[in-house]
């Protein structure tokens, strides 16, 4: 590790010479050292998250050991950090990800975040495991299935002053939510929006926290009727929405999100559009079409917002006021086969387009 240490090419030169493989050996023939097992896997995961090697480790046998270690040494909260870490550097290579569910890395992480509930640090690991785990969608069903969602929203309820645990648990929650109802459903049901707009206002300032909170909620709220389920004041949800919006004035990715879920909380629900619009969000809307011209998500989503905005013509001012027709006219310009026919009927809303 030592020789390793901030140097690529040493850990190139490690490499080549076999050193996974000593590692891997190491790990088997003296399973039952704590020192041999943390060292060792701290150098895979090390190796494996520098140099893309997650194929070559996990061939040579690296999963197993990492898990055989784990379950060896569970009293031990220094080796589940160090595994859950690794493993999830090994799930960075797609064709390892049924290798370590095989393995039963599904089980040991849930079982590690209840054993391990008063140690924040592995709870944490856990999330990048899991959330690392479900960013394609194979295995989201059976992550939730094995009790992955309340285990989530529950840690990140009992750290909610740990910037770096909730970033993580709310990046967790958006994967699980991402292309799945029926995990969307669970995370609503089962309290994760509260928990998710609890670490956006403990996190005020943090850019990586609102950043996946918006997308968190954005994925949650796809299913659209699922917001009549929250039991939250649409207020709530705006507000911490527009706030990400303005601190994250660069990201595109927020901007994105905000204006998707903007666009899916008006939708058929009576007086949100006039709330939207009465906290600024008009405002943040036209500010990202200002910001980012050329991003046709930004855009897309943007307008699909001010479209559901200007259904209400006592909205219809306030967006004259912003100049949100200019930027509808400009976003159809540039991007007519996504843009146009919402930017269209926005503008008629407007009186600017017969």
């Amino acid at each position: 590790l030592n020789l390793m240490a901030g140097s690529p090419q040493k850990r190139q030169e490690v490499t080549r010479e076999g050193g996974v493989k000593v590692a891997i050996s190491a790990m088997q023939n003296h399973e039952h050292s704590i020192v041999v097992q943390e060292n060792a896997i701290s150098m895979l995961g090390d190796v494996v998250f520098y140099l893309r090697a997650q194929t070559y480790v996990a061939d040579a046998g690296g999963v197993a050991a990492v898990v055989t270690a784990m379950r060896t040494h569970e009293q031990s909260p220094i080796i589940q950090n160090f595994g859950c870490l690794a493993l999830s550097n090994f799930i960075a290579g797609p064709q390892n990800h049924d290798s370590i569910v095989k393995a039963g890395c599904i089980p040991l992480a849930l079982g590690i975040m209840k054993k391990y509930r008063n140690v924040p640090r592995l709870q944490e690991s856990t999330f990048i495991l899991l959330k690392n785990l479900c960013s394609t969608g194979k295995y989201k069903t059976v992550i939730a299935n094995a009790g992955a969602i309340p285990e989530i929203i529950m840690a990140m309820r009992l750290y909610p002053g740990l910037g770096s645990l909730q970033k993580q648990g709310c990046w967790a929650l958006r994967n699980l939510a991402r292309n799945c109802r029926k995990n969307r459903i669970e995370v609503v049901r089962k309290g994760g929006v509260r928990s998710v707009l609890v670490a956006m206002k403990s996190h005020f300032n943090s850019t990586v926290v609102q950043e996946h909170g918006c997308f968190a909620l954005q994925m949650v709220f796809k299913e659209k009727w699922l917001t009549e389920e929250v039991a939250l004041s649409d207020g709530e949800i705006i507000e911490a929405v527009i706030h990400a919006m303005d601190l994250c004035q660069r990201l595109h990715s927020v901007q994105i999100a905000g204006c998707g879920l903007f666009s899916f909380l008006s939708e058929g629900r009576g007086d949100v559009p006039k709330i939207i619009v009465a906290k600024g969000g008009t405002s943040q809307v036209v500010s990202a079409m200002k910001r980012f011209p050329s991003l046709e998500g930004v855009q897309r989503n943007a307008c699909l917002c001010l479209r559901e905005l200007s259904k209400r013509q006592d909205n219809v001012p306030v967006m004259q006021k912003e100049q949100a027709g200019y930027y509808l006219a400009l976003a159809a310009e540039n991007f007519p086969s996504t843009c146009g026919r919402s930017s269209q009927k926005a503008l008629r809303d407007l009186g600017m387009m017969k």
